[in-house]
């Protein structure tokens, strides 16, 4: 076999490995996206479970729901303290907007951080105490009437206590 001819097949080998290692690599990213998405289903998954007992179309539980999650965002960046007022949330920029605390349940409405400590319409069971996250599920937040649901968080879960019986047709 001639110099050249080696020389051609030593290069379009050479290029083969390019491929096949490239091929290799999109291979592992895309089950690698895979497992990432099974992941993050697999822990989601199990705490939307805690809504279903909600009253059907519950905008509370469902504002309630957002608020914990960074309750806890915070509590994390926090040395694991909640903060001492609901309002700090928003006055960090975590939850931007008053609508997130404002149920469309309720007859209050939150304009400001006053409405939002004042608990026009969910109530911050732990305000003005140096409270941590643990792994016991602590009562946090309760919707502002007598009949209302109660928010439950600990390092594993957000849950909720649903007192309520919506009205038919509701």
């Amino acid at each position: 076999m001639p110099e050249e001819d080696k020389e051609d097949v030593n290069e379009k080998m050479a290029r083969l490995r390019k491929i096949r290692k490239k091929a290799g690599l999109v291979v592992f990213l895309f089950f690698g996206l895979l497992f990432v998405i099974a992941l993050s289903l697999s822990l989601i998954l199990p705490s939307t479970e805690k809504l279903k007992g909600a009253p059907p179309n519950s905008d509370s539980a469902k504002k309630m729901y957002g608020i914990g999650y960074y309750l806890i965002f915070f509590a994390i960046k926090h040395g694991e303290l909640y903060p001492e007022k609901l309002s700090d949330l928003h006055r960090l920029g975590l939850i931007k907007e008053f609508d997130a605390f404002d149920s469309k349940e309720l007859p209050g409405k939150v304009t400001s951080d006053e409405d939002i400590d004042s608990g026009v319409d969910f109530k911050y069971l732990i305000a003005g105490k140096n409270v941590k996250i643990t792994d016991e599920k602590l009562a946090v937040l309760t919707e502002n009437k007598e009949d209302g649901i109660t928010m439950y968080i600990s390092k594993k879960e957000i849950s909720f206590d649903f007192k309520r019986k919506d009205k038919p047709g509701r």
